[in-house]
């Protein structure tokens, strides 16, 4: 009886998004009605509608037939899951997971229960009251499922308390519910019918279904007392109310008290007829408690009528039922075998990347060993040139070209921090969460498909320093050609992308079909900077923006973004080379103010000039301009 109370409690629609929505579903006003809006909202997933509709349709379904059919609200529960995943929403993760758990609450199938429980406990912030009170209902009745009521008690409490923060009387009402419901079963009635009449003084429908559930409380209860009388009455109450409300469950469980009421005072013959009806729903729910229950107390009634045909029958189709248990029991220690089987297949790839990252991290070693060995010996050839005195002119060449080698050594290894120390840190949390096994199957899959954008465009950045020191004796002296303005852009949205979904961000471009004389991977460098700074200071939903004019003998470049903006100081120090500025994103991300640093030493390199126009709150737009004939560069560099 108690168990039950806590399936149907769910919390305050007007404290979770979009969550009135569910709480309207559970309580349809009647069978009729409930199965006409379950058929209009089948009938709107056939348009084109956003997945975030689609999410809350599929959960507004999964409580709409979750006393109606089981497998059913499952199917609908599950796929309200895979959408919020999708959206990377937790509070919408945790309601799906919590419909789950009603139905396999239900159904009595308490492990599943408690495994959905266990993942959605983790998605719960300790100051949300609501989800608190949730958690520790939804807790309370899978342990008295298990019979352990003394924790039952603990949580229920527990879940009353939260309710009291909140001043929730609805929900402070399902709570004494459930407290009388554990002194009934103990047997402590005086307690039982105070918390009863306790639940009655928050209540003010007489036609909600917890005034149903109370009726049918008291009617256990007075049952235990022999108040046959008293019992039968609140009972018949009771199952009016369900009938009325679509409640079939609890239609179904009501009318099995009936049957063994009756069955207890020896009036057998109106026994049989609540037991049967019963029966009849508990086979359409499928409900397993529900079946064993009706099929025992049958093969009594009838055996007690003398009536052993009957008898027999009932006892037969309760052996068989209790022998398909069993074969369902075999059938999970299967895929439990077969779990492990998987585990220890996903700890081998865990183990091969391990090896392939320490392989990684020995090649940027050796970098940075070469990088120092590079520099010592730059040292020693600066303090050797300068012994030599005699050779003025030759050693002050020297220095002027060991300088710039410097600074160009310096820049790639600010390159290589900037652009990569995201990637290669997310990767090490990563594998981290794996090594200390804190991620489940679903975790591991979600992870790793947002790790492949960025562990591409990983590969891309090193790729393109590669292909840069092969082709340029000195490393930052611009290498000029003909470049497609097109391409170049296609690249650094491309090597974006994931950055932009994983905060939700649109990116556009509008450039220009044409050609520029410039470094490619300069550009690149810098439009890549300047575009992944404008998601970072973006708010999730909003777009990033890249536009190219034409302007004379110029090409200007433009990133547009809605972010958080600057002020009149801050654009100031962005634009000082010598500060390295730098603030965190609006999901907390941090940086070294290195990238823009190099954009501007880049756009210096072409004769161009970074700028900035801003306004606090209304976002930013960052803008350049290189000359689109190379002859800009055979009269103001030394670029031949």
């Amino acid at each position: 009886m108690k168990g039950l109370l806590h399936i149907i409690k769910i919390k305050s629609p007007q404290k979770l998004l979009l969550f009135w929505m569910i709480l309207f579903c559970s309580y349809s006003a009647t069978s009729l009605r409930g199965q006409q809006k379950a058929d209009s909202l089948k009938a709107l997933l056939l348009n084109d509608i956003p997945d975030s509709t689609k999410r809350d349709i599929y959960q507004k379904l999964g409580y709409e037939t979750l006393y109606k059919s089981h497998s059913e609200a499952m199917s609908y529960f599950v796929k309200s899951n895979e959408y919020a995943t999708k959206m990377d929403n937790p509070k919408l993760v945790f309601l799906s997971l919590v419909g789950m758990c009603d139905v396999y609450s239900i159904v009595g199938e308490y492990k599943q229960a408690g495994d959905c429980l266990t993942e959605a406990i983790k998605l719960v912030s300790e100051k949300d009251y609501t989800l608190q009170a949730l958690i520790y209902g939804r807790l309370a009745t899978i342990y008295s499922d298990m019979n352990k009521d003394s924790l039952s008690l603990i949580n229920d409490k527990k879940s009353l308390h939260y309710n009291m923060l909140q001043n929730d009387s609805l929900y402070i009402a399902y709570d004494y519910n459930n407290i009388a419901g554990y002194f009934s079963e103990r047997g402590n009635l005086d307690s039982a019918v105070y918390y009863y009449n306790k639940s009655f003084e928050y209540l003010t429908d007489t036609c909600d279904n917890l005034f149903a559930y109370n009726l049918s409380g008291l009617g256990y209860v007075y049952g235990s007392v022999m108040d046959v009388e008293k019992s039968l009455n609140f009972h018949h109450s009771a199952l009016e109310l369900f009938k009325a409300n679509g409640r079939t469950y609890d239609t179904a469980l009501d009318e099995f008290y009936i049957g063994k009421l009756y069955c207890r005072y020896n009036h057998l013959d109106s026994a049989v007829v609540y037991l049967e009806k019963s029966l009849a729903k508990s086979k359409v729910l499928y409900n397993h408690d529900l079946l064993k229950r009706n099929y025992h107390l049958l093969y009594k009634v009838y055996n007690n009528k003398m009536d052993f045909a009957n008898a027999v029958k009932y006892s037969r189709l309760e052996l068989l039922y209790t022998d398909s248990i069993n074969q369902k029991n075999n059938e999970n220690i299967i895929q439990s075998v077969k779990s492990k089987y998987e585990l220890e297949e996903q700890t081998k790839q865990l183990e091969a990347t391990q090896k392939h990252n320490a392989t990684l991290t020995e090649q940027r070693t050796l970098l940075i060993a070469i990088c120092a060995l590079v520099l010592v010996l730059l040292v020693i050839s600066i303090v050797t040139l300068r012994i030599n005195r005699k050779k003025n002119k030759t050693n002050l060449e020297l220095v002027t070209r060991l300088d710039k080698t410097n600074n160009s050594i310096s820049k790639l290894l600010s390159i290589i921090s900037h652009d990569l120390r995201n990637s290669v840190g997310n990767l090490n949390n990563f594998t981290q969460l794996m090594h200390h096994s804190l991620l489940d199957n679903k975790s591991i899959e979600l992870m790793l498909s947002k790790f492949v954008p960025m562990v591409d465009s990983t590969h891309s950045l090193l790729d393109t320093l590669l292909t840069w020191s092969e082709s340029n004796n000195e490393i930052f002296n611009p290498k000029i050609e003909k470049v497609s303005l097109k391409h170049v852009v296609e690249l650094c949205t491309r090597q974006l992308t994931y950055l932009a979904k994983a905060k939700q961000i649109s990116l556009e471009s509008v450039v220009e079909d044409t050609f520029v004389y410039a470094d490619k991977n300069m550009l690149l460098v810098v439009l890549r900077n300047l575009v992944s700074n404008a998601i970072k200071f973006s708010e999730s939903g909003s777009s990033v923006k890249i536009e190219s004019s034409l302007n004379e003998s110029y090409i200007e470049f433009l990133v547009h973004d809605n972010g958080v903006g600057m002020d009149e100081e801050e654009m100031a120090k962005v634009l000082d080379q010598t500060s390295h500025y730098h603030s965190r994103g609006t999901s907390g991300e941090s940086g070294s103010g290195l990238g823009l640093s190099l954009c501007n030493s880049f756009i210096n390199e072409h004769g161009g000039q970074l700028k900035i126009h801003s306004e606090k709150g209304k976002g930013s737009t960052f803008s350049f301009v290189i000359p689109q004939q190379s002859e800009f560069f055979i009269e103001n560099s030394n670029v031949r």
